[in-house]
């Protein structure tokens, strides 16, 4: 397996945003259908919110892939994770059904993405195949999926420690509280995107004998 500090610094920060993203997404993977069958809902308006995220994510995804290769991606990727932490914050806050069913359409709740901006995903991937020689892609693409599949059981075994932990199946208002994994997640990742942002900013309008410096980690 490579070792991370060789790989570009780009790289480095996708990596680490899919390792941030994907602790959430395994808890709701391992959680979220069984939050909504602990409010009462049926199996069948589950499987419509469930499949209503998953068009939802389809739709979003033949604009978004076009729309990335005019430039931007690091506002794609910024906009893609503040608007899960929206979704998450959203259902912390309340069950209200209509609310409930926004927030897992665009937050994708309950469907593994293994740590990837979801609809967003080619952006990432765009970027990932800009970044890497043909020859290294193979690797560093398998070790991202890696991260994200490690991410994800990390997440769902935090989930279920807190019903073992009681000695019972969780309320509805105890399964509420996973989604500060989610939200904490995403604004992680949006963070450390931001941060990237903001030294590179620093660095451009930086003194001319400066800018052969590079910014800070």
């Amino acid at each position: 397996m490579p070792s991370t500090s060789s790989l570009p610094r780009n790289v480095r920060l996708l990596i680490a945003m899919r390792a941030a993203r994907s602790v959430g997404q395994g808890a709701m993977v391992a959680a979220f259908t069984l939050y909504l069958h602990a409010l009462g809902w049926s199996g069948t308006a589950i499987g419509a919110v469930l499949s209503g995220a998953l068009l939802f994510g389809t739709a979003l995804t033949l604009v978004v892939g076009p729309l990335s290769d005019h430039g931007g991606r690091r506002l794609f990727l910024i906009s893609y994770d503040l608007l899960q932490a929206i979704a998450a914050l959203i259902a912390l806050l309340t069950a209200q059904p209509w609310l409930l069913v926004g927030a897992a359409v665009v937050g994708s709740f309950g469907r593994g993405a293994n740590g990837s901006a979801g609809a967003f995903s080619p952006v990432e991937q765009a970027w990932l195949a800009i970044e890497l020689p043909m020859g290294r892609r193979g690797r560093i693409f398998s070790l991202n999926s890696a991260v994200g599949f490690i991410g994800m059981g990390a997440g769902a075994l935090l989930a279920a420690l807190p019903a073992w932990w009681l000695g019972h199946a969780l309320s509805a208002n105890e399964y509420r509280t996973l989604f500060l994994l989610p939200l904490a997640g995403s604004l992680v990742a949006a963070a450390l995107l931001w941060r990237e942002r903001s030294a590179r900013r620093a660095v451009a309008h930086a003194p001319r004998h400066h800018r052969t410096q590079r910014a800070p980690c």
